[in-house]
């Protein structure tokens, strides 16, 4: 069924080919600039590298230090297995690594788990800035307003857990199960109240959160900056300001679970809003395929990274079983 629905969007994909100039598509991907093309995709390492930080104070936090460099190839690796492994490894793997020092799943695995909440937090609340931008410029509705609403009723009910225990147990549960390997969940399941103790202390440090909060935003527009290189490569001649909008809209659907990588979602999207500043459906596509090319080339970083670990996944998954329950 998750497969089926996945499909959805290279069937959206297919359907903009088939209505587009294919031969002006390629002939606009033949003449990107390559040197700004590589450009785009080192950008995207210091991307990481505030994201990695963010994680990095997070772990110090809770009382345990990691050298920034390890940090960067842990998260780089968890990239990369998120986009070539089945499942949710990619994060899981990056609690993995951590808990070889910490020997403690339930306490790594909650950093990781706020530090993504402190991502998803940051990406609503720009998508719901860029939503109602985009209605004040140009009157045009690129969300409906009533899920507009529904971001931001989510963005403050995300607030509202950081202070009510019993609740933020509740909600946290699921995610804790659904993000978990099926293999783990029976051993992890007697330390779920120390992963909730961790995460509450966590998401309580109000310091600690304006600082994550401030370097997901400076990750956010070291994206932006990646993709107007992209958009430079093309010929394609967009202002830094809107593209940042752009940007995190684009992110917001690529999550939808209608898509991969958000193949088809993100092209559609880029099509509606790149023809408000008169660009071509096909070089909005172009962009889409470069993003998508950039980002694949990150992810493959991330699997060579894997190379440096002394550690096989295998190992790994083992080691993490046997100290599920701490």
């Amino acid at each position: 069924m998750k497969k089926q629905i996945a499909a959805v969007g290279i069937l959206i994909l297919l359907a903009i080919l088939l209505s587009i100039d294919l031969g002006k598509l390629f002939e606009t991907l033949s003449k990107t600039d390559l040197l700004l093309f590589c450009a785009a995709v080192l950008m995207g390492f210091p991307a990481i590298a505030f994201r990695s930080l963010k994680w990095q104070l997070m772990l110090k936090k809770q009382g345990h230090s990691f050298s920034f460099s390890k940090i960067f190839r842990y998260y780089f690796i968890g990239i990369g297995l998120g986009s070539f492994t089945p499942g949710r490894l990619g994060d899981f793997a990056k609690a993995l690594f951590v808990n070889k020092k910490i020997r403690s799943l339930s306490v790594s695995f909650s950093s990781v788990l706020v530090d993504r909440v402190v991502d998803l937090t940051v990406l609503v609340g720009l998508g719901a800035l860029s939503i109602c931008a985009f209605l004040l410029l140009y009157g045009v509705s690129v969300i409906s307003i009533p899920v507009i609403i529904a971001m931001l009723c989510g963005l403050a009910f995300c607030f509202y857990l950081l202070f009510n225990k019993p609740l933020l147990k509740k909600v946290l549960r699921p995610f804790y199960r659904i993000l978990v390997p099926e293999k783990f969940k029976e051993k992890l399941s007697a330390g779920f109240d120390s992963f909730i103790g961790s995460a509450q202390a966590l998401l309580k440090n109000r310091s600690l959160l304006l600082a994550a909060v401030f370097l997901s935003l400076v990750s956010w527009l070291f994206e932006a900056a990646s993709q107007q290189f992209l958009a430079v490569a093309l010929g394609i001649s967009l202002s830094f300001s809107f593209l940042f909008l752009v940007v995190s809209l684009s992110n917001i659907v690529s999550l939808l679970p209608v898509s991969v990588s958000g193949i088809g979602t993100r092209d559609a999207l880029l099509i509606m809003l790149f023809s408000l500043q008169g660009i071509p459906a096909e070089s909005a596509v172009a962009f889409s395929f470069l993003v998508l090319f950039s980002t694949t080339l990150l992810s493959l970083v991330g699997i060579a990274f894997m190379a440096f670990e002394k550690i096989e996944l295998k190992e790994l998954l083992e080691k993490g079983a046997e100290s599920g329950q701490n």
